[in-house]
């Protein structure tokens, strides 16, 4: 949020649209999975764990999870009481995207970069 806040104040987007402020949000959360990663596995290493890929994969779930799923039913709710503030489908599909080739090779790549280092000591 505060990456955000900064990037309006330093006019790189005008704030007063919307969809640019949502697209913001999306972006930097989807490369905040890089942090989580590297942070939950750098963690899994040190107690000394061995399927790190699947800690990885529920990492990713559990990061995503219950953002995805707030989203889902907010833009429901608001479909359903036909709000202006409901996200057309075009949007919905450009967030998927984003999560699919941003989000997730960030993912793995934060929990690469600690199993090699881990490997090497």
């Amino acid at each position: 949020m505060v990456a955000i806040l900064v990037l309006g104040v330093t006019v790189l987007f005008l704030l007063h649209r919307p969809t640019v402020f949502v697209d913001a949000l999306a972006i930097v959360y989807a490369l905040t999975f890089a942090i989580s990663s590297y942070t939950s596995t750098y963690f899994y290493h040190q107690l000394e764990g061995t399927k790190w890929t699947k800690k990885v994969l529920l990492t990713g779930g559990l990061y995503m999870g219950p953002l995805f799923l707030v989203f889902i039913v907010n833009n429901i709710v608001a479909v359903f009481y036909e709000s202006t503030t409901a996200l057309p489908l075009g949007d919905i599909i450009k967030f998927s995207l984003l999560w699919v080739f941003l989000a997730l090779p960030l993912l793995i790549l934060g929990a690469v970069i600690v199993h090699r280092v881990f490997k090497h000591m």
